[in-house]
């Protein structure tokens, strides 16, 4: 059974794929990125990309069953203090040992506790990370709770329009200051980042 669902404003200026799947979590996404490529699924009555950013007040019709209405509370029911909040964005405090987002379900992490936060405001419960935090680290992170904030954040981040500042324990006497520009490569075995050339760009 077909369905049809509007474009809200916090999904405007969002990718057409990530939209649906976060609609429907348990489609595959090469399942979506198909309907997308057939045609099955429709952006205005017509034919799409799977890479299209959408506006609010658009139309989307996929071949797919309307989500399931979730009952009861969330998974998670945890809150995190919150550092700042405006009507798109949170800024809240990370703990140690705490994920960014669940490796498997129902585990722990930032995304699901401000959905929790989000509900017990009666507000949509949305959130989406900004930038990332590693599991062991503390500190501030930006959640978005719109499309269009997470979109303009995300392009700050990438044209170093915001600036991060990490801070940290170390034996001995640092002397003076300077600035470390070697890529680095994530060893997912070992969970251990190194420098290498074919790492990812990185400025500390």
């Amino acid at each position: 059974m077909a369905h049809k669902f509007t474009v809200s404003e916090s999904d405007h200026g969002r990718r057409l794929d990530k939209t649906i799947r976060s609609i429907w979590p348990s489609l595959p996404l090469s399942v979506v990125m198909k309907g997308i490529r057939t045609g099955s699924v429709r952006l205005n009555g017509k034919k799409s990309a799977c890479d299209v950013r959408i506006e609010a007040g658009q139309e989307v019709y996929v071949p797919w069953e309307p989500p399931a209405e979730r009952e009861g509370p969330p998974l998670i029911r945890r809150t995190l203090p919150v550092l700042f909040r405006s009507d798109g964005l949170l800024a809240v405090d990370k703990p140690a040992n705490l994920l960014v987002q669940p490796d498997r379900k129902g585990q722990d992490n930032v995304l699901d506790r401000v959905k929790y936060m989000m509900r017990l405001e009666g507000a949509e419960e949305r959130a989406y990370a900004v930038h990332r935090l590693d599991r062991n680290t503390t500190g501030v992170l930006l959640v978005a709770l719109s499309g269009v904030v997470l979109r303009l954040l995300q392009d700050a981040f990438r044209n170093r329009g915001i600036e991060k500042t990490y801070l940290a324990v170390v034996l001995g006497v640092v002397q003076g200051s300077g600035e470390i520009d070697a890529p680095l490569l994530k060893d997912r075995a070992s969970n251990t980042v190194r420098v290498d050339k074919g790492g990812k760009e990185a400025l500390t």
